[in-house]
């Protein structure tokens, strides 16, 4: 199970070269990407975002019900961002459970043209088949214990 548990994971990443600030602008792209993660999704998904963001942006809700919760709050996110990247590296199966996604970030924000590139990472709940919760952190180490992995 926790193989395929992966394969659920993988499907919600893109393609490394794909500049996600300007793909959100496709209404079409999003609203088909949304469609093709829906059957991957249990009803009671759930979003969680790394609180640091919530300092950053002040009003940015870390905490997102539902793939429309997930795609709301990547739409506000990447709109602050000129270029914007997310290139996945592994998919660590914790547990029955639990996937650890690395991967790198990068991108260009709006006005300030200011440069980032960091090792982030996400920590998965996967059960029946379903993806039940994703927690989504710019501090690898972070993600690394939410995904129940100690160093």
């Amino acid at each position: 199970m926790s193989q395929e548990n992966v394969e659920i994971v993988r499907q919600f990443y893109f393609e490394p070269s794909l500049n996600l600030a300007a793909a959100v602008e496709d209404e079409d792209f999003v609203r088909k990407r949304l469609a093709s993660l829906r059957p991957l999704a249990d009803e009671g998904f759930e979003a969680v975002f790394d609180p640091a963001l919530a300092s950053a942006f002040g009003d940015f809700s870390p905490a997102r019900p539902g793939l429309g919760g997930l795609n709301d709050a990547w739409l506000e996110w990447l709109s602050t961002w000129e270029s914007y990247y997310i290139e996945p590296h592994d998919f660590v199966v914790v547990d029955s459970e639990r996937v650890l996604v690395t991967n790198t970030v990068r991108g260009r924000s709006k006005g300030a043209q200011v440069e980032v590139e960091i090792e982030a990472g996400s920590a998965w709940t996967v059960r029946d088949g379903k993806a039940v919760r994703v927690e989504q952190f710019f501090d690898l180490e972070r993600a690394k214990e939410a995904a129940g992995l100690r160093e």
